[in-house]
């Protein structure tokens, strides 16, 4: 079970593996991943998500 976060509706979030059924061909896992890769890609793609990496790496430095 997902936690829930705020300001975010559980369709914006991709499916767990295990949630989505297996495809029978290779072409059609790769085009299932491909739109749900998408999908975290814009929602991580955020300032936020830019200043809270850039500080946690120079944290380390």
């Amino acid at each position: 079970m997902r936690a829930r976060t705020s300001g975010r509706s559980k369709e914006a979030l991709p499916p767990f593996p295990h949630e989505v059924e297996l495809p029978a061909a290779f072409g059609d896992w790769y085009d299932i991943a491909a739109v749900h890769l998408g999908a975290a890609e814009r929602r991580d793609s955020s300032w936020r998500r830019l200043v809270a990496g850039l500080s946690a790496a120079l944290t380390v430095l």
